[in-house]
């Protein structure tokens, strides 16, 4: 992949969970309610699917990563 489409796939990636997202962030699009617990963590597993995240990893990465992103923080 190159560089130009490896860029699009990153700023296509960041829209889909932006609009996730933001469908959780504004509840119910009938009333803004908040919606129910089970229909965010499945609009937010599609999303992952859908950009072929598994979150489990994702997780795991963060979890090993927060070390060295704390010391980058220090070093500001």
């Amino acid at each position: 992949m190159n560089l130009q489409k490896s860029i699009a796939s990153a700023v296509s990636g960041h829209n889909a969970l932006a609009v996730t997202l933001s469908q959780i962030a504004r509840g119910r699009a009938d009333c803004g309610r908040p919606i129910a617990a089970e229909d965010a963590r499945q609009l937010a597993r599609g999303a992952l699917i859908e950009l072929g995240l598994d979150w489990s990893h994702v997780l795991k990465v963060h979890e090993e990563m927060q070390p060295a992103f704390e010391q980058l923080k220090k070093r500001r």
